[in-house]
Parts: C-alpha cells; structure tokens; sequence
C-alpha cells in the first residue's frame, strides 16, 4: 500500500482548512497546503520527478470547488495521475476513482481528455493551417514596399510603422524579398 496525499485549499466557495483537514486527513497523511503548492505544480512536479506521488499512492482533495482550475485542465491533471496508477478521493463527496480501466469514473475521465485534445488538435492544426509562425508582411505586399522604400521620402521606420509591423520584421522581410529576387534572376 502506497501513501496518502492530502492536499487542502480555501477558496470562498470551500469550508475552511480546519473543516476540510477533519474531513479528509487521517491519521499518517501527508498534508499539502495549497499556499505552500499548487495543485497543478503538485501534478506537474510528480510527473516530472515521479518523486511526489506513485502508482499505489492516494491523492485526496475536499472538494472540485477548492481546486481553482478550469475544466479541462482539471481533467487533464486528474487523468495524468489515474495514469501513472494514483487513486484520487474527492472526500465531501465519498468518491473515490480507482486508476484502472474498469472504474467507470475513470473512463469518463479519459473519454473527456481525449475529446479535450482532440479538439485542440483540430483548433491549432486543422487541414489548412501552416506550421510555424505567420509572415506578418504577405510577398504580394514586396512591390509596394519596393516602391515606397526607393522614393527615398519614406525611412524603413515610417513604411514599418504604416504597415503596422516593426522595423525588424521589415528589414527581414526586405532581405528575404530581395534574396528571392537574386535567385530567380
């Protein structure tokens, strides 16, 4: 049998510390308090040292109000310590999610991280969208450009500043124009 974890958190939508400490924690817990570590630095400090928490290991919280995190990443954490084999008890609750397969909870859980990445795949890298950072001058723009930077009226800072980019981007832009320019002649 591995440890137990408590980790408590005040929030104004959670009873205090106290109540929570009575609830939860048992005689030989180990108590978190949420001043001294995140919840998600907690997760994230256990997957990267596997020093934290272990497979055997229970985690317990008083309730979800006490976790200030956002939906998806609260599913996400709780998911990646399921995974690793860490039992999770929410204790206002009495629930308790067994890091296996057949705990119902579990699968929920998983089913709901993998719609959440998926949906994040499909917003960040749909079928038309290009890797890498976006040009912020089109090359259709380059005659433009050209023609206003050899009047000689317009400094590079004032045709940047009219483009609405910095005078860096237009200098790399202008280099990268040109250099395409010499190689196609």
């Amino acid at each position: 049998m591995g440890k137990s974890v408590v980790f408590l958190a005040q929030t104004r939508f959670s009873p205090t510390i106290e109540v929570q400490q009575a609830k939860c924690a048992a005689p030989g817990d180990e108590v978190i308090l949420a001043g001294d570590l995140r919840f998600a630095d907690l997760v994230k400090n256990n997957i990267r040292n596997s020093k934290t928490l272990r497979a055997g290991d229970r985690l317990k919280f008083y309730d979800l109000n006490s976790l200030i995190i956002a939906p998806g990443s609260l599913v996400r954490l709780l998911t990646k310590l399921l995974r690793i084999g860490v039992t999770i008890e929410i204790c206002s609750e009495d629930l308790v999610i067994q890091p296996d397969g057949s705990d119902p909870i579990f699968r929920c859980l998983t089913l709901l991280d993998n719609q959440q990445r998926a949906l994040h795949t499909i917003r960040t890298h749909g079928p038309d969208v290009k890797a890498g950072r976006k040009h912020a001058l089109k090359d259709s723009q380059w005659p433009e450009i050209k023609a206003l930077l050899a009047e000689r009226q317009k400094s590079l800072t004032k045709v940047a500043e009219q483009y609405g980019v910095g005078r860096t981007t237009l200098f790399n832009f202008t280099k990268r124009m040109t250099l395409h320019e010499q190689s196609v002649e």
